[in-house]
């Protein structure tokens, strides 16, 4: 049986998969960040700095949640996330 074309050239799929769904979340992330900045701008005027600051704050408080979930439930959060743990399709 022959190899397929991500065997061959020594790429793992879900790798590949998990990068395309990260850059299509920051994508999201920047294009709702940059709507509001031309928005703002196109009816103020004036470039508001708050916007950054409000998107920083909001980085921050991902992270931290993010850090407080795996500390406390880190095994639980594990077996939610497994692909495991998704019904097999028939």
């Amino acid at each position: 049986m022959g190899r397929s074309a991500w065997e061959e050239i020594g790429v793992n799929p879900d790798i590949v998969v998990m990068q395309v769904f990260s850059g299509l979340s920051l994508f999201t992330i920047l294009l709702l960040m940059s709507l509001g900045l031309a928005i703002v701008f196109g009816l103020m005027g004036v470039i508001n700095m708050a916007h950054g600051e409000l998107m920083a704050l909001g980085a921050y408080v991902t992270y931290m949640v993010s850090v407080f979930l795996k500390a406390f439930f880190h095994h639980s959060w594990e077996f939610i996330y497994s692909w495991r743990s998704l019904p097999h399709l028939p």
